[in-house]
C-alpha cells in the first residue's frame, strides 16, 4: 500500500469489503487506469453492517469519502456482483471477467 506499486495501467478490482474501495481510489490517484469495480458483498450484508457504520461515522464518512472519489473519477462501480468467469492464462494473467450484475 504505502510503496503505491501498480498491477497493471487498466484494471478492475473485484472483491468485497472497505480495502476494495481503498485500493482502487489508491490506483486511481496513482494514475491507473481503473475500468470498474465489482463488490461481490450482497444486499443484505450491506444493510446488515449499517447499524455498526452508523456507530462509527468516521468509519462511514471514510468509505463515503473514498465512493466520491472513485464516481468523481467516473469508475464504474457495480453492487452485488456475482463473479461467473475469470478469463486468462498464466503467462498473460487475468484478461477479461464475466459477471452478472
Amino acid at each position: 500500500k504505502s510503496q503505491s506499486v501498480s498491477i497493471g495501467s487498466r484494471v478492475v478490482f473485484m472483491g468485497s469489503g472497505p480495502l476494495l474501495y481503498l485500493v482502487a481510489s489508491q490506483y486511481v490517484k496513482a494514475g491507473a487506469e481503473v475500468a470498474a469495480v465489482l463488490d461481490t458483498s450482497p444486499f443484505s450484508k450491506r444493510i446488515g453492517a449499517m447499524p455498526k457504520l452508523l456507530a462509527r461515522p468516521g468509519l462511514l464518512f471514510n468509505g463515503m469519502k473514498l465512493l466520491a472519489q472513485l464516481y468523481s473519477a467516473k469508475v464504474p462501480v457495480h453492487l452485488g456482483v456475482q463473479p461467473e468467469e475469470i478469463m486468462g492464462s498464466e503467462q498473460d494473467g487475468v484478461t477479461g471477467v464475466r459477471v452478472k450484475l
